[in-house]
């Protein structure tokens, strides 16, 4: 029988997902001697016995990871035999230079723990923070690298006699599991009163917090429920700082330590960087992981720690924390209960919660919350709950039951027991599952979970932060003590359209959906591989999820196993491989060897939009969004943005190259990012905004190469012109190939919609940066096509108040729009707007978003004049992005308008006859002209009246859904006729979001593929948000690109 030592390096998803004690599991099945660690970049296996077992053991490992991990590339070496080798072991973690390992996302709690907290013979029953090697928080909890728990935000709670019994049994689902505690040595609940007002607004709410000892006399409870005759400010002992220490240092997030933590991890006592080499904590040890570096790693419990504040108000016996969490639960349920608001601190950030069947309760938390009309998100036990608050077909049940326990939003069940005021103007709502048992142990009917944040700011995250910022709106808090280094929201779908990739997600790196080629290259003795997974756009049920594809839903079981390549070069770039001297002579240091994957790409840092803004980093290997960051209006989110872009590169161990930035002058992340330049000493360039869009749909599917048509549609972006865009086909090309000439193959709806040109210094096409180093794939772009311009008098004003945008276009068209202008704003406001117009103090826009929004006010002045209310609110001003645009599709979507071939067939064909075709703004007057029939028609029953106006609204929708498929019909079939090489075309921008819209054109141009037309395959969003969130990731695309020579065609 021959003997075999192989090594092993694997590198991806590959830590803080349970792979160590995984692959002491498989060494022991078939039988085989080595050991396991963890280091920087990777895992490290040495594996030695009879050959055939070692190759069954490598399938074994690689085709049949934990469910958590994805494997990114597999470098193999065979060894001499080690006659030495008696055991297999987990190892310490160690050193390696070179780039590290990829950060996990948290991900919801397995239901092996969910069943164990409801199990009252378990001794974590009802215990809020179970968790196992399969689940629970990562990146919210993770310090640095390698993922030991002396790196995370539990180092200061060691582990308890049974916890490290568990910790170190190879037969245990806890083995080796960093994040595990029990009620004998974990975080720990508490109660605090909040100081809201106006509790009587909810009846029986008084009382109640009374007799919780949470009244407006801000008395608390000691962690037995006892009142604290102090007013809450529990006095400190030795071992815990007092309430109100001083709050944490200026430094921009506790990953500002990242580096010096982690190189503390690696360093000797003698200074050196050697590997630490300690026994790994055997299991007659029952001793916590966090002794092993406790001098290193342990969180320094005083004044000076980043997470002063996050401890409870007084100390308390271990003996006591089963019975501090199960008061404090009992308490905060009762508050939600008689319709309170409690702020609860859950896994990557606070939310505030209340009872979402009690109007009262939601109308309370919206007047403290100033949120008078965006929808509130909603969460529930289970997928059977979710089902009854609203409809779910088999792709989005597979999604909301996902690890990554995203917000659906989905259509409302009709009579869904819900308030009226949770989606006010909305047909639909955005609902969770729970993903951790104190989210579980919160809602046995469903709650409103609304991200706990101040207008314009990120999600609050720290104990004092809350404290200060959240007691005005709150009745109560229900804290917990366990630090978040790095802060998360929920994610967002409408559908399958990914809205926001935060938890869950983020900061997996993002993956193209097509199959790339498979590189093995063999040197000598020592082979990598880059693993590949076959990713398509279909998305399947629960239980086929996967961290790094399609809204992290996968294919099929055997599918679930494959791992997704995470490169951004060219697939025909050699991949590089160890080599025997890449060990330095030393065959036995596991942790050593050459990177498999080593990157050839710059560092790139894109700063991403204003709105719902991310940060994405490529790392010259591979492309990493940040979790989601939020408005850049305030200093707080710019602060917050900071500490996104330290977290990433710090996570990555790079330092920036290229810094991309929007090509607006005015936005926050622009001048950010010009800091950041300055900081580094790199380049900064800049990418048009609704060219990030499309690039970001190139990611998404891969493409390297060819031509890209887009349809970008949202609601604004700087153009190079100067004016705002926001309805545009974007034609992307290799350097080597001519864009079709607009000019020549117009689309049939006339000049009005169309240029040939960017204005820009009167270019013909235009380069990524206005340069392009070298020939490079989709470098160069033009904008071939865009929607009739119109006036948007008052700049953001006219966001808020649409009426400014109706009064424009009725300037600009000549149109006595009196009658709907009357109903929406005063006279002197209308001479204001008109004396703009008249001296041109006005910015023009193409934007559907904002044509949208006058039809919205167009629709809502009607429906008043027709003594209608409460039909498209947002018309008559708008509280929140996109209410206006929300609102009139969903009182569209009611219209009785039957959408069939013959009549997409017959538009068509008069758009092609008429004399004068139709555009945007035409559509725009046919429809004022119908709404004006309908309200001069006094005659009409209320019902009847609404039903016609939302046929009307219905056809508007239809009919600009016609002039931009048959815009993107024409500008293809001319790239098809002109340019060699595949033609791609797809929709980006935030109305992709607009499924109406957006499916009235894909079955337009169903319709155009039946006649004598190109056929067509839209590619829409299913990974990367379609909106803002996705700029940043389209941006970093583009620099990759532009810094690339390959012309692959995929």
């Amino acid at each position: 029988m021959a003997v075999c030592r192989r090594r092993i390096l694997l590198q991806g998803i590959v830590q803080g997902v349970g792979f160590r004690p995984f692959v002491a599991r498989v060494a022991a099945d078939f039988s085989l001697l080595g050991e396991v660690g963890n280091d920087e970049r990777q895992v490290f296996i040495v594996l030695q016995g009879d050959q055939e077992q070692v190759d069954d053991a490598v399938d074994a490992i690689i085709s049949n990871p934990p469910p958590l991990a994805a494997i990114v590339s597999v470098t193999q070496e065979d060894l001499d035999p080690d006659p030495r080798l008696q055991t297999f072991s987990i190892v310490p973690s160690a050193h390696a230079d070179g780039g590290r390992t990829l950060l996990p996302a948290d991900v919801a709690t397995c239901q092996d723990c969910m069943d164990e907290t409801c199990d009252p013979h378990n001794r974590r029953f009802r215990y809020p923070f179970t968790t196992c090697t399969n689940c629970g928080p990562r990146l919210s909890i993770i310090e640095g690298v390698p993922y030991d728990r002396p790196l995370t935000t539990l180092a200061g709670f060691p582990l308890c006699h049974q916890c490290a019994a568990e910790y170190a049994d190879p037969g245990d689902r806890r083995y080796h599991a960093q994040p595990i505690s029990c009620c004998d040595c974990g975080p720990t609940l508490w109660v605090e009163p909040g100081t809201a007002t106006n509790p009587d607004m909810v009846p029986g709410l008084v009382d109640v917090l009374a007799s919780l000892a949470l009244g407006a006399n801000g008395a608390t409870s000691d962690a037995k429920g006892n009142p604290d005759s102090r007013g809450g400010q529990a006095q400190a002992t030795s071992g815990s700082p007092a309430q109100d220490a001083p709050g944490e240092p200026t430094t921009l997030s506790p990953f500002a330590q990242f580096i010096a933590k982690t190189a503390a991890h690696q360093r000797r006592g003698d200074g050196s960087d050697r590997a630490i080499q300690q026994p790994a904590t055997p299991a007659s040890e029952a001793v916590a992981v966090k002794h092993v570096h406790q001098s290193s790693f342990s969180l320094n419990r005083d004044n000076s720690s980043p997470y002063a504040g996050e401890e409870p108000p007084a100390a308390t016996r271990l003996s006591d924390r089963r019975d501090a969490c199960s008061q404090a639960l009992r308490k905060a349920r009762a508050v939600i209960a008689a319709g309170g608001i409690v702020a609860v601190k859950g896994i990557g950030g606070f939310h505030l919660v209340v009872d979402a069947a009690n109007e009262q309760a939601v109308s309370r938390l919206r007047r403290l919350k100033q949120r008078p009309h965006k929808p509130l998100a909603v969460m529930v036990t289970d997928i059977q709950a979710a089902e009854k608050l609203v409809v779910l077909n088999e792709n989005t049940a597979g999604l909301i039951a996902s690890p990554a326990r995203p917000i659906v939003v989905a259509p409302l069940v009709a009579d869904a027991p819900l308030a009226p005021s949770i989606a006010p103007g909305l047909s639909e709502c955005g609902v969770m599952i729970a993903y951790s048992p104190l989210h579980q142990m919160l809602c046995d009917t469903p709650i409103v979970a609304t991200s706990a944040n101040l207008s314009g700011e990120p999600v609050i995250y720290r104990n004092e932060d809350a404290r200060a910022g959240l007691a005005p709106l709150v009745d109560c808090f229900l804290f917990h003590d366990r630090p978040i280094a790095t802060p998360v929201e929920d994610s967002v779908f409408r559908g399958l359209t990914p809205i926001r990739r935060s938890r869950g997600y983020a900061p997996l790196p993002v993956l193209p959906t097509r199959t790339p080629t498979t590189s093995t290259t063999t040197l000598e003795t020592s082979t990598t591989q880059t693993l590949n997974h076959d990713v398509q756009h279909e998305v399947f049920a629960a239980g086929t999820w996967h961290p790094l594809v399609s809204g992290g839903l996968k294919q099929s079981p055997q599918q679930e196993r494959a791992a997704a390549t995470l490169h951004i070069t060219s697939a025909t770039t050699p991949t590089a491989t160890a080599t025997a001297s890449d060990s330095a002579g030393d065959s036995d240091s596991v942790g050593a060897g050459a990177d498999p994957a080593a990157g050839s790409l710059p560092v790139v840092v894109a700063t991403g939009g204003h709105m719902k803004n991310t940060v994405t980093v490529v790392d010259g290997q591979y492309l990493f969004a940040s979790p989601h960051v939020g408005e850049m209006t305030s200093l707080a989110a710019r602060t917050s943005w900071r500490r996104a872009v330290d977290t990433l590169l710090s996570a990555r161990d790079v330092t920036p190259q290229i810094i991309v930035t929007d090509r607006h002058p005015d936005y926050a992340t622009t001048s950010l990012g010009e800091e950041l330049g300055r900081e580094h000493a790199c380049e900064v360039v800049s990418i048009q905004h609704h060219l990030a869009h499309a690039l970001a749909l190139a990611c998404e599917y891969g493409i390297t190469g060819g031509t890209l048509v887009v349809l970008t549609i949202d609601g604004t972006g700087y153009g190079l012109d100067g004016t705002i865009w926001g309805a545009e086909i974007l034609t992307l090309t290799s350097s080597d190939h001519p864009l079709p000439q607009t000019g020549t193959h117009a689309p049939p709806h006339g000049a009005a919609d169309t240029i040939a040109t960017p204005p820009a210094q009167g270019e013909t096409t235009l380069s990524l940066f206005g340069f392009s180093p070298t020939p490079s794939p989709l470098s160069i772009w033009q904008r071939t096509w865009h929607a009739t311009p119109f006036p948007l008098i008052g700049g953001d004003a006219a966001v808020r108040q649409p009426w400014r945008i109706v009064a424009g276009i009725a300037l600009q068209e000549k149109l006595d729009l009196s009658w709907l202008l009357d109903e929406l704003a005063p006279k002197d406001a209308q001479h204001v707007v008109a004396a703009h117009y008249t001296d041109g103090s006005f910015v023009t826009t193409t934007s559907l978003g904002r044509l949208v929004d006058a039809a919205a006010a167009i629709l809502h002045a009607t429906a008043r004049r027709c003594g209608l209310s409460g039909i498209v609110a947002g018309g008559g001003g708008q509280t929140y992005d996109g209410q206006a645009a929300c609102e009139f599709e969903q009182f569209a979507a009611t219209g009785k308008v039957e959408r069939t071939a013959a009549l997409s067939t017959g538009v068509l064909q008069q758009a092609a006859r008429a004399q004068t075709p139709a555009t945007t703004l035409s559509v725009l007057k046919d429809y004022i002209a119908r709404l004006h029939t309908i309200a001069a028609d006094k005659q009409r029953e209320p019902d009847a009246c609404r039903q016609q106006l939302a046929d009307a609204s219905r056809i508007f929708l239809f009919d600009i859904a016609v002039v931009l498929a048959s815009a993107l019909q024409s500008i293809t079939t001319a790239a098809h006729t002109q340019l060699a090489g595949p033609v791609h075309v797809g929709i980006s921008g935030g109305a992709a979001a607009n499924h109406l819209l957006c499916d009235d054109i894909a079955f337009i141009v169903r319709c155009y593929s039946a006649s004598d037309h190109p056929s067509l395959h839209l590619l829409e969003h299913r990974i990367i948000p379609c909106g803002d969130g996705g700029i940043s990731i389209g941006q970093a695309y583009g620099a990759t690109l532009a810094m690339t020579g390959s012309n692959e065609s995929v």
